[in-house]
């Protein structure tokens, strides 16, 4: 379901709820997004995102074997995404853009098996490896845009990036967070005119 209230007003919000079923290996997708959105004046605006998607009993390539045997799993995934984006319009030319945004997604397998020639899978009972996943990236993008000319843009970019991965799914948010800052950022500018 969606519902969303009217962007005219100072305060808007959109949520939206889902669910899916799926045929086979009795799998189901929870969707949840939250949305919030403040107009200041007619030059400045936030907006928050929260997005929440959980797949259980998702099932999934994991590696081949060196025999090349296709290792599949069944894993719980969670995926959390946090975004607040914050526009200023000086004039109907010019505007700056500031997107923070964190983005969470885990894998915890619960069973591997053996992809088979029919598509079916032949779960393993002792198969030792293990392929969990906790994936991070966290973004800074800082935007410039100004027409300077009907059909003529320039174009100020600066970006950062931290990313991170490991295999602990069940990492706790503040120690996620700790771990994700204690990485390398990239940080990258650009410039692009478009004439």
């Amino acid at each position: 379901g969606w519902m969303s209230t009217d962007y005219r007003n100072p305060f808007a919000l959109d949520v939206r709820l889902g669910r899916t079923w799926h045929r086979g290996f009795g799998s189901d997708d929870y969707f949840m997004r939250i949305s919030p959105r403040v107009r200041v004046n007619n030059h400045l605006s936030f907006i928050y995102g929260f997005e929440n998607t959980c797949n259980v009993n998702d099932v999934g390539w994991v590696n081949e074997e060196s025999d090349g045997d296709i290792i599949m799993g069944k894993r719980d995934r969670t995926t959390m995404v946090n975004q607040l984006t914050a526009d200023y319009v000086f004039d109907e030319n010019t505007s700056i853009n500031l997107i923070f945004r964190h983005y969470w997604s885990t894998a915890d397998y619960n069973e591997y098996g053996v992809l088979q020639e029919d598509g079916s899978i032949f779960w393993l009972d002792d198969y030792n490896e293990n392929y969990d996943v906790n994936f991070n990236a966290w973004n800074i993008d800082l935007t410039f845009t100004w027409w300077f000319a009907p059909g003529s843009q320039l174009t100020f970019l600066y970006r950062q990036a931290i990313l991170s991965a490991n295999d602990d799914p069940e990492l706790a948010f503040g120690d996620n967070l700790q771990d994700l800052f204690s990485r390398p950022q990239q940080n990258n500018l650009s410039l692009r005119l478009i004439y």
